[in-house]
């Protein structure tokens, strides 16, 4: 099964084609707020590396969130529109099991621990977080939903942290023993969709947005408590 996925939920601009644990192909490319204009040309840039066409896909995949919100629609938006074209399936997975994924693909020695937290910075002083089980010589699973941590200071009672920029909360990154710098990646998104019956089929239409919370900004006034002394 070849998979073809895309995950613009952070200002990474990720598309990677997997095939098996040992075949696979990427293009991930720090673009800020300009993945809009260069996400077309990497998706074309892997076909090529592959040597593939978009025909020779078997299925889609996405990050569908959290992250950020212009970016978790990007890359659904034109995600759908790949699959949809092709007649094939999107398979929407959570831009930290993405995350996880990756760093357990590319360096499982990372994980020092049979459970962790796996966090992404939220901004607005917050973070996104979540439990990871690993069996041995499994790939973790995520135990429980993705929330928002009001609190960053809270300790989680956990040795081992996996985080994609966090660097700004220290009283938080210093509860744990064990801090792995990680990042969203599509690569770890295909390879999440790889693991799914490939006889399921996911509808396009059906890919919805994992926002994990509504409000994507703080008002005016808001920012401005914020910043005075």
């Amino acid at each position: 099964m070849t998979i073809l996925a895309i995950d613009t939920t952070s200002q990474w601009c990720s598309v990677a084609i997997f095939i098996d644990k040992n075949n696979y192909f990427y293009q991930h490319e720090l673009i800020a707020n300009t993945a809009s204009q260069r996400l077309l040309d990497n998706v074309q840039a892997v076909l090529d590396q592959a040597q593939l066409r978009l025909e020779d896909i078997s299925v889609f995949a996405c990050s569908q969130g959290p992250g950020a919100f212009t970016g978790i629609r990007l890359g659904i938006g034109v995600s759908q529109g790949l699959a949809f074209a092709q007649g094939k399936s999107l398979i929407p997975i959570a831009s930290l099991d993405g995350m996880v994924a990756y760093e357990w693909l590319m360096r499982p020695e990372s994980f020092q621990s049979d459970s962790f937290m796996a966090a992404i910075d939220a901004r607005m002083n917050q973070i996104y977080l979540c439990e990871y089980q690993q069996a041995k010589d499994e790939l973790p699973v995520r135990n429980g939903p993705i929330y928002l941590q009001d609190n960053v200071e809270i300790r989680s009672g956990k040795e081992s942290l996996l985080a994609f920029e966090c660097s700004l909360y220290e009283p938080f990154m210093a509860n744990f023993k064990h801090v792995t710098i990680g990042v969203p990646h599509a690569l770890g998104i295909a390879y999440q969709a790889s693991l799914i019956n490939r006889h399921q089929q996911f509808d396009p239409e059906d890919c919805q947005p994992l926002y994990v919370r509504d409000k994507v900004a703080k008002t005016t006034l808001e920012r401005l408590q914020f910043t005075r002394p």
